[in-house]
């Protein structure tokens, strides 16, 4: 995917912090391969100072920065350990979680297989995240671990078993897919030319507990979204995607959320596809540039009322015709707060050739 992931301070931007900062790992960063995909920027919450990280497979990592209370005897030493085959696998993160302490990220890189960290004494859920090899994304959670003298826990990239994976369909009824790769080059077609996901892992009372933002590269054979271990329902998956066919050079945007408890393939129903159009009038400079008036759209996602981040998309090799901005949606509104996702249509006006950027026209979702 040939994506630039830019953290911003949302200067201009008032997002609220969502309760708990937790680690996002970005997956898009591992492969290139398309030069028309849209260019992404992500915004995360301004009130929370993330340090960059990047993992042994060169996946980008953003770890927010808090104090962790370290009271003086109120601390006991844990040893962490990633058990798992170097052949199949690679660590990414790891962390522990309560409602005292908040999340904390233990490990942001996973370049070492055992570590040692101070832990304040308490109850805590945590979980090991996995990169697959060649691809796949792996999670193996302990809930309820008791931490009140120094010990040892083990993390096994084995006990993910339990499958996870999205289906999605035009409202035609024909499967949305991207090409999928063997030994770096096609093997297998997709209809689509531009991909991009955010997954959530969040815990019922306490929130998003961990982010993964995925990109287009898919490998054949390989069909699976997410492996976790055997869990209780107290954890959710949300999931969105985005995707633009080949077939019609319309944007696709889905939403999902299952429990962790039980495998599952959710697959999105074209009834309930919306068409949202929306013509734009350009300013009078960018009346003069018509080629500047290219796509774009920002996707808002919130859970319990409080935005977790934003990622703006823009393609300059997508001239709008007519000026509008055309696409589908399948992102249902929660019974409650809960999990919500928006998009903003976008369209560029004027370019800025000084700092090589488009200016939009953004209308509100």
């Amino acid at each position: 995917m040939n994506t630039k992931t830019i953290l911003l301070a949302l200067a201009s931007v008032a997002v609220p912090l969502c309760t708990n900062a937790q680690i996002i790992t970005d997956m898009t960063t591992g492969h290139a391969v398309s030069r028309n995909d849209d260019q992404v920027e992500l915004q995360l919450p301004q009130t929370t100072n993330y340090l960059r990280s990047t993992t042994a497979d060169g996946h980008t990592v953003y770890v927010p920065q808090r104090h962790v209370n370290m009271q003086a005897g109120q601390t006991v030493n844990v040893t962490f350990v990633y058990d798992y085959n170097a052949n199949e696998a690679t660590p990414m993160s790891l962390t522990i979680y309560n409602s005292q302490q908040g999340i904390f990220a233990v490990d942001k890189n996973g370049k070492n297989a055992t570590f040692t960290a101070q832990v304040p004494v308490g109850t805590y859920d945590m979980h090991a995240m996995f990169k697959g090899k060649p691809t796949g994304t792996y999670a193996v959670f302990k809930e309820n671990v008791t931490i009140d003298q120094d010990t040892t826990l083990t993390f096994s990239k084995a006990e993910a078993i339990v499958p996870f994976m999205f289906k999605v369909y035009d409202e035609n009824g024909t499967q949305l897919t991207l090409d999928k790769y063997s030994g770096g080059t096609v093997a297998e077609n997709g209809n689509t030319n531009s991909y991009r996901s955010y997954s959530f892992f969040a815990l019922k009372g306490m929130g998003v507990v961990h982010t993964i933002i995925g990109g287009s590269y898919r490998v054949k054979d390989y069909d699976v979204d997410y492996y976790i271990n055997k869990v209780s329902d107290r954890f959710n998956l949300l999931h969105i995607c985005n995707m633009r066919s080949t077939l019609n050079n319309c944007t696709y945007f889905f939403k999902f959320e299952t429990p962790l408890n039980a495998a599952a393939t959710l697959e999105s129903k074209p009834a309930n596809l919306t068409l949202y159009k929306q013509k734009f009038t350009p300013t009078p400079a960018g009346e003069k540039e018509p080629a500047s008036h290219i796509y774009g759209n920002r996707v808002w996602c919130t859970y319990n009322g409080q935005v977790l981040l934003s990622g703006k998309a823009e393609n300059k090799n997508m001239v709008l015709e007519n000026n509008e901005n055309m696409f589908y949606l399948d992102l249902p509104e929660p019974a409650d707060k809960g999990f919500a996702v928006m998009v903003n249509p976008m369209m560029g006006d004027t370019y800025i050739e000084k700092n090589k950027q488009y200016k939009h026209i953004v209308d509100c979702p």
